[in-house]
Parts: C-alpha cells; structure tokens; sequence
C-alpha cells in the first residue's frame, strides 16, 4: 500500500515555508504513528513531486496495533494541528488581502491552474469578483467552470486580450513554464508568485522558445 500526505502543496504558503520545515520531522512521525497504529509495517519512505509529498510505503502486518499512544505523542500531534491551523489562517489573510489590493487599483487577477488546489484556494482565500477566470493549459478544461465559485476556465492565450496583472500559480514547481507561456503571451508585465512559494513575486521571463509545460 502507498500512502500519499501533503506537506504543504495548497495549505501554509510562502511565509509559513520555514516553519513548515521545522515541523515536517514531527509530521512524519506522527504519520508513521497512525500507519502503525492502523495495522501496518513501514517498509519505505520518500518524498515525491519536488518534494511536495510525503510517500510511505507499507505492508499489512499480523501484530496487532498498539491499543494506545503514548500521552507526548497525542500532545505533539494536536500542536502540530495547532500550528498548521494558524499557518494556513495567516496564509489564507495574506493572500485575501493581496488579491483585493490588486483589484482596488484597478488590477486583474488569474490563478494558473484549475484543479483541487484552486477550488480549494478560492474557498479558503474568500474573495469573489476580485477573481473571474483560472487559466489552464488542458484544452479539455477550456470554457467549463471549477465548482464551488463557478469561476471559468480559459486557455493560456486569453491572457493575451485579458491583461493580468497578477498571476497567481497554484504549484510553485510550474513557475519557470509559467514566466516562459506569460512574455509569449505579451504579458511581461504581470507579476507571478506561487502558491507554497517563496513571497517574493517574479516578473515573466525573458522571451525563449516555447515549451508544452505539464498539465497541471
């Protein structure tokens, strides 16, 4: 069996990302925990998609599971949640409030990507008309609408008429490919940050050839 956890994709963003560190130690223990607790042996540990998740690998077991855990360990996981909590609190204000600053002088935004991350985004971020359309390079996304908010999906080249001014990526490891499809598009002056990503926000880069990026 493999077993996939998120360590930080689309919760605690750009500012919490040291803190996230400090406490992915204590996350992969306490997901060990529950594993072994669950009747399993683990037998491997990875992490995968630049380093975005953390892969346990692990096998059934005849031993039963502990009927308990330990009291510091109950107290060490409900920190964590403590922490993770207000993390993604903090983050979801930040991005509220650069997003409707954006629109407040005039500005339009985008989120590049349209799939769980940014349904699940524009519900925890809570803004509405400051955000109209996801952009995402599948074609068979093109003119439908992400549930929840409704927002509609358009291809890349929208951009061109559109003119953002902030571009916002829900997965930092698409950024490069991203800048790249923003100056094609004639959209160098639009600003680009990650979801999960450093804060500083990047301008799109320097005309190269163009390259299909991965669909996200």
């Amino acid at each position: 069996a493999q077993m996939g956890e998120g360590l930080g994709d689309s919760g605690p963003a750009h500012a919490e990302l040291a803190h996230q560190i400090a406490l992915r130690g204590q996350q992969v223990a306490n997901t060990i925990g529950l594993v072994d607790d669950a009747g399993f042996e683990v037998v491997g540990i990875s992490t995968g998609f630049d380093d975005q998740y953390l892969m346990i690998e692990a096998t059934a077991t005849d031993a039963a599971p502990p009927s308990t855990r330990h009291d510091h360990e109950l107290e060490q996981l409900a920190h964590s949640i403590a922490c993770y909590t207000e993390s993604a609190t903090r983050s979801a204000q930040h991005w509220n409030s650069r997003i409707r600053t954006t629109a407040r002088s005039g500005g339009r935004t985008v989120l590049w990507g349209s799939g769980s991350k940014a349904v699940a985004f524009l519900s925890a971020v809570g803004v509405d008309k400051e955000i109209e359309y996801l952009v995402d390079i599948n074609p068979y996304r093109h003119g439908k609408f992400v549930p929840g908010s409704g927002k509609q999906i358009v291809a890349p080249d929208f951009l061109t008429d559109y003119r953002p001014d902030l571009v916002i990526a829900m997965n930092s490891i698409y950024r490069t490919e991203i800048a790249r499809d923003l100056t094609r598009l004639g959209c160098k002056s639009a600003e680009l940050c990650a979801v999960g990503a450093s804060p500083e926000v990047e301008p799109a880069a320097t005309p190269i050839p163009h390259a299909p990026a991965p669909i996200l």
